[in-house]
């Protein structure tokens, strides 16, 4: 009787930690697009007054969630969108707009690998 109980509570958290992952992960990459997508804008508007601050609270919040992506993913599919947010930074003014775009197009890719990478393995 012991056993089954024991294989009962260990299924249970199993499937309570994949839900939880599944929660988690979703809603920091969803967030992370959302920030892509609304400096995105904020540079095909120009409104640089605005972007550097996005950009900041992009970083931020990455960085805040880094060591709960760390739990589920690996390390270097983790680090690499968090190379591309270190240099968007540096592109944040109007004669850098093109490579601005490109930069956030970057980061975005990497975004959806890290998530496509977490739910390919679920």
């Amino acid at each position: 009787m012991k056993r089954i109980l024991t294989s009962i509570f260990l299924l249970i958290l199993v499937f309570s930690t994949a839900i939880y992952s599944t929660i988690k992960v979703d809603t920091i990459t969803s967030n992370m697009l959302m920030y892509i997508e609304k400096a995105q804008k904020e540079n095909s508007a120009e409104d640089y007054s605005t972007l550097p601050k996005t950009i900041e609270t992009m970083n931020n919040y990455y960085k805040k969630n880094q060591n709960t992506l760390y739990a589920f993913v690996r390390r270097d599919y983790i680090n690499s969108p968090q190379n591309s947010f270190c240099t968007i930074t540096a592109y944040s003014e109007k004669d850098y707009k093109g490579d601005l775009d490109a930069e956030l197009e970057r980061a975005k890719t990497q975004i959806y690998q890290l998530r496509n990478l977490f739910f390919d393995l679920l």
